[in-house]
């Protein structure tokens, strides 16, 4: 044990010095065949003398626990925002579809309806129709409407016609026809059906269509149903259309099967007195709507329903007002209808329906079969693939450990060498400015003498010149020679500082006077533009130590430059003041083009332009705003933009009190303002 001690304290030593470099990194051999390469395999496989493992050269507990914890709580993470998103888009996938479900389901219940109506137009536009015009309406009409079981005639028949009506009914073929109603549980001691007894109007099915399957409602006398004739009496005294459950009848019709009563009368247009509409009354057309064939007749047209169940309210909801229930699960459907609340906690889609004076709600919920194959396989294998890299990182920590001390040395030298290229850059910029300012002193001796002999020659000193031509030729060159001096000396004042090389001749300046002259040597250049240039300069501005070169180059590049971007017919104004620090303000407002943006982020770099494009109106150097900036802020000043695209651009130089030479001045001004 002691033995082991000593060991790990002299192999500890080892590696501090950087010697462990040198030991033999063997391979490790695991069963069938498999060797894992040496830096993997070294720090897990070498042993001190006495069993103690050679392990990791300075382990740090710590930061393999971080890297498992972080890994793991990323991996995790990760597998729920997959799982998050996953349920997203099959939120997303879900909605679309049954979105244009409940859609169309409302269409066809206005369709069916409008069947309904048409059949009483149809009644109402003769005063004979007999069974088989009825029977060519119904065979038009009802295979394009499928959820519609069947569509009835129900005259009113006074008791001095029924006799007459029954046999009218046996010359059209329906031998045996009689007015019937349903027995009731005591009468006649069965549950049957009976000769209606004898009432003061009586009104039974007259017409039926499809006959095959409803044969056995024809000549039931709906008036013998005391629940159906004050549907039939409500129906009529309110001259609208009404949907109702259906009663107990011989055919009989399912859960999700309502009727549709519209009430004819032998006026063009609804009586509008109660007692006029029961005057004339002719009868009523009744449709017996299916609620599950309409729903299931819809299904084909719409992609993407498979395993969505269609739940259709009335009334009160919350109460149990469920009309129909339709399973279109592929799989099993659920074991049980949903209450309303159910189905409005989880994935649904809602939708309101106004259907003959009621609100009905269409609500489309998905199936257990469509959950099932919304699962997917993508959140497990993120969490698998995390905690796969989480491993590969752990052991890529214990190799990466092994080359610190390597890179540490490799830091040590690589400082010195980047110390030394500082050193030597340093040197290259002195350089480069002593080459610009030796370049620009030699380039400036050749242009001075362009542009003078230029003059001369332009003014003609000597005599005519001769050719118009030349004459223009002499011109572009000392416009070009200017041109070019301008910006010599834009690129040599912008090199002093950025070397903090620049030396400024301070004065005493009246920048109201110097404004007025800025504003009067650029008038040319705006009246040839067609441009307004106006000025404000408010009285007693207190003189401020600056220099004059200085402050007249930035007025000039503001002007020049409200000059180059302001159309024909703008304006330029430029205002002098007093701010409440003491401080002068000289403000430049034009209403240009503007500038984007993105652009006056980066306008003030050298050589930058708002349009920085090949093909661009306006031609620059990109000089004067960055030139600008750095002469303001040399006087401890601060330069400000404000511009919108198309309304103009304002530009405000504000030089700061600590360089204005007579506060009392500002003291003066306030006092007169006040007064």
């Amino acid at each position: 044990m002691l033995r082991s001690i000593i060991d790990l304290a002299g192999f500890r030593s080892f590696c501090e010095r950087g010697l462990w470099k040198k030991v033999r990194r063997p391979k490790v051999s695991l069963p069938f065949g498999i060797t894992w390469p040496p830096a993997v395999a070294w720090p897990l496989s070498i042993r001190l003398p006495g069993n103690i493992p050679r392990a990791i050269p300075r382990a740090i507990p710590w930061a393999i626990a971080l890297v498992l914890g972080l890994g793991a709580g990323l991996s995790f993470a990760a597998f729920y925002l997959v799982l998050t998103l996953q349920k997203t888009n099959t939120a997303k996938d879900f909605e679309g579809p049954a979105q244009e479900y409940a859609i169309s389901i409302s269409k066809d219940l206005d369709g069916h309806l409008e069947v309904v109506k048409s059949a009483g137009a149809f009644f109402k536009a003769s005063s004979e129709i007999n069974r088989w015009q009825f029977f060519q309406f119904a065979r038009d009409a009802l295979p394009r409407h499928p959820g519609l079981r069947a569509i009835e005639w129900v005259p009113r028949v006074p008791s001095d016609q029924r006799a007459a009506y029954e046999d009218q009914a046996q010359n059209d073929g329906l031998f045996g026809f009689r007015f019937i109603q349903m027995a009731g549980e005591g009468l006649n001691g069965n549950d049957g059906r009976i000769e209606a007894l004898p009432r003061h109007e009586h009104f039974p099915i007259y017409f039926v269509e499809p006959f095959n399957g409803n044969e056995a409602d024809l000549g039931r006398d709906l008036a013998t149903d005391e629940s159906l004739l004050t549907i039939l009496t409500r129906s009529r005294n309110s001259g609208r259309m009404l949907v109702t459950g259906l009663s107990t009848s011989a055919t009989a019709p399912g859960p999700s099967e309502l009727a549709i009563l519209q009430p004819v009368y032998a006026t063009k247009n609804v009586p509008e007195s109660q007692a006029e509409r029961i005057e004339n009354l002719l009868g009523f057309v009744r449709g017996v709507l299916n609620l599950g064939n309409l729903a299931y007749s819809v299904r084909p047209a719409v992609n993407g329903l498979g395993g969505m169940d269609v739940y259709i309210f009335s009334g009160d909801k919350a109460a149990g007002g469920l009309l129909h229930y339709l399973p279109q699960s592929s799989a099993a459907a659920r074991g049980a209808t949903a209450s309303y609340g159910d189905l409005t906690s989880g994935l649904h889609v809602e939708r309101h329906h106004a259907i003959a004076g009621q609100l009905w709600t269409i609500v489309i919920a998905p199936g257990r079969n469509w959950q099932s194959e919304a699962i997917r396989l993508d959140a497990w294998l993120t969490l698998l693939l995390g905690l796969l890299l989480t491993a590969m990182l752990l052991q890529h920590l214990v190799a990466a450990r092994n080359r610190t001390r390597a890179i540490e040395q490799a830091v040590v030298l690589r400082t010195k060498e980047l110390r030394q290229a500082k050193e030597k850059a340093e040197e290259a910029s002195r350089a480069k400015s002593d080459f610009l300012a030796m370049v620009g002193h030699e380039l400036r001796t050749p242009l001075n003498a362009i542009i003078g002999f230029s003059d001369i020659m332009a003014s003609e000193m000597f005599g005519p010149v001769g050719d118009q031509r030349y004459r223009d030729y002499v011109e572009q060159i000392n416009a070009s020679g200017n041109h070019l001096l301008f910006l010599i000396n834009d690129i040599l004042d912008l090199t002093k500082l950025e070397a903090d090389n620049f030396d400024l001749d301070n004065d005493r300046l009246a920048m109201g006077k110097v404004v007025s002259e800025a504003c009067k040597a650029a008038r040319a250049k705006t009246d040839e533009a067609e441009l307004t240039l106006t000025t404000e300069i408010e009285p007693d501005i207190p003189l401020i130590l600056a220099s004059r070169q200085a402050v007249r180059r930035v007025l000039d590049v503001l002007l020049s430059n409200a000059t180059k971007f302001t159309p024909a017919g703008g304006r330029i104004n430029v205002s002098c003041a007093v701010v409440a620090s003491g401080g002068v303000v000289v403000e430049v407002d034009d209403d240009g083009i503007g500038i984007a943006p993105e652009a006056q982020k980066s306008i003030f770099q050298p050589f930058t332009q708002s349009d920085q494009s090949l093909s661009r109106q306006y031609e620059g150097t990109g000089l004067g705003l960055a030139l600008a900036l750095r002469l303001v802020e040399l006087h401890g000043g601060t330069l400000e933009l404000e511009s919108q695209m198309g309304q103009g651009t304002t530009v405000r130089v504000i030089f700061p009190a600590e360089i204005s030479l007579h506060p009392s001045a500002v003291e003066r001004l306030a006092r007169s303002r006040a007064g």
